[in-house]
């Protein structure tokens, strides 16, 4: 049996051959990223819906597990801007309060005082 017909052992990301060609990409530089970091071989299978579609009972049945992860939240809260002093340390005071946001809303703990 040609090695590609083999599975087992193998993690299998499966695309939908439909997807935009930069999702696929990634999904590309997602497989081999994974690869490398597993240290074991993963199968980039480009697919028709159709096919996803036929596969998904199988997929389901048994102890098999489908997750979906979605894209980051466009909203999600980003890094707050780095200020520096006039001597060009950084300006610890002027980004951060007694609380940061995060403790505030039950996030970690403040890191301690400004220096």
């Amino acid at each position: 049996m040609p090695e590609l017909d083999k599975i087992a052992g193998r993690i299998v990301l499966v695309v939908d051959a439909a997807a935009p060609a930069g999702a696929r990409e990634a999904c590309e530089e997602a497989a081999a990223a994974l690869a490398r970091r597993a240290s074991m071989p993963v199968t980039l299978a480009t697919v028709p819906v159709e096919t996803l579609d036929a596969v998904q009972p199988v997929l389901r049945r048994g102890r098999s597990r489908l997750r979906e992860l979605a894209p980051p939240d466009p909203g999600a809260m980003t890094s707050a801007p780095f200020r520096r002093r006039p001597d060009g340390r950084p300006d610890w005071a002027a980004m951060w309060t007694t609380f940061c946001d995060l403790a505030l809303h039950g996030g970690p703990p403040h890191r301690g005082a400004a220096q």
